[in-house]
């Protein structure tokens, strides 16, 4: 994982608000302690797990909370469009060949 100072010179104007939202809650994050997580969110470890294809994934224990989920969800639906729209010009363009 990229060291603190190297994703603070990543950052750039060109970012769409969800990414940008993202990088200000974890400047947020960063400080909390799991401890205090787990305090305010009694039920965290069993509710912030999935299994899937026999994999089990615990991120409990990770400076994550509602917000941050939230944030995940909003850019990855953001690339989802994305990825449509782009899918469909690729596809106007083969069929005007």
């Amino acid at each position: 994982m990229a060291a603190r100072s190297e994703i603070s010179h990543t950052r750039s104007k060109g970012k769409h608000g969800a990414l940008r939202a993202l990088e200000d809650h974890y400047d947020a994050m960063r400080s909390r302690h799991l401890r205090e997580l787990f305090a305010h969110d009694p039920a965290r470890g069993e509710r912030m797990t999935a299994e899937a294809a026999g994999v089990f994934l615990d991120y409990s224990k990770n400076r994550v909370d509602d917000e941050t989920l939230r944030q995940w969800i909003a850019i990855c639906k953001r690339r989802e469009e994305e990825e449509r729209q782009w899918q469909a010009k690729r596809l106007c363009s083969a069929r005007l060949q």
